[in-house]
């Protein structure tokens, strides 16, 4: 546990909400790990594999 918590929250810019994505990408080849605990969801993320327009790496 990171104490404090670190909150990185991308989707209060607007246009960039998880809502959008699929109008700006090609999200067949994403997935989604959600973490639980005790029913409650605590942390998650989203993998994107090989979708153009996509470089969080910036091409590394």
């Amino acid at each position: 546990m990171v104490d404090p918590p670190y909150v990185k929250d991308y989707d209060v810019i607007k246009g960039e909400e998880p809502t959008h994505w699929a109008q700006r990408f090609d999200m067949s080849n994403w997935g989604i790990l959600s973490a639980h605990i005790d029913g409650q969801r605590v942390g998650g993320s989203i993998m994107a594999w090989n979708t153009d327009g996509v470089s969080m790496l910036e091409d590394r």
